[in-house]
């Protein structure tokens, strides 16, 4: 799977992915190398936490880094790394992307919501309600895509099901992808996120697990 250096109107996330895949290209960071932590990148490239995890989620679900819980991000191919191709683009080849993640999605989270469901208590529930009134006070769709990534994770864990939960680590990156993606779509802002996933909650509120993954899904089937 090929990586793609962003170009045209660049946010501070895409910024942060070239200068990184560049790094690669050129042969300063290799295949092994650990990369600096989180806070290193922040300092080295003058950005905010959110800014660095967005970049590094999209390395990851290009297949150029991979995660170890605890032990950072390392370079898994330098091969990955072309400055064309990559990420789905307009047309056929995205639609078949977005509808395969969707297929996926139903897999993963339907069941997700259902664990939930069963072991859920109020202190996961409040959890959630704190997600969702942060996506309010967020001043970017980046920020909001942090905190609607930390809500979908937030089910699966509590779900308690350590396949589902690795499966939501292994595939993190494809998940912002996607949800950035529909945001670009639906031309979505924070309080219209805010809205949609406090009315998810609502339903898990409600135990109501069939309302709340056909919200978790409309999104991404229109």
């Amino acid at each position: 799977m090929a990586g793609i250096l962003m170009q045209g109107r660049l946010t501070i996330s895409d910024e942060i992915y070239n200068r990184i895949l560049m790094k690669i290209i050129e042969g300063q960071w290799q295949v092994g190398d650990k990369l600096p932590s989180e806070k290193q990148l922040c300092e080295l490239f003058g950005a905010s936490r959110v800014s660095v995890r967005t970049a590094l989620s999209r390395l990851a679900a290009r297949g150029i880094i991979f995660t170890r819980q605890g032990k950072g991000s390392f370079i898994q191919s330098a091969g990955a790394v072309t400055r064309t191709g990559g990420e789905p683009q307009a047309g056929a080849d995205l639609r078949e992307a977005v509808l395969q993640f969707t297929v996926f999605r139903q897999c993963i989270e339907s069941k997700a919501v259902e664990l939930f469901l069963q072991r859920a208590g109020q202190q996961d529930l409040q959890q959630l309600q704190e997600l969702v009134d942060r996506m309010g006070e967020a001043s970017d769709l980046e920020q909001v895509l942090e905190q609607d990534l930390a809500f979908h994770g937030k089910i699966i864990a509590t779900g308690g099901n350590r396949y589902l939960i690795r499966c939501w680590e292994t595939f993190r990156g494809d998940y912002a992808w996607n949800f950035r993606n529909s945001y670009q779509k639906n031309h979505y802002d924070a309080q219209e996120l805010q809205r949609q996933h406090q009315y998810i909650l609502d339903c898990l509120r409600e135990q109501d697990g069939k309302a709340a993954m056909s919200m978790i899904l409309r999104g991404f089937i229109r």
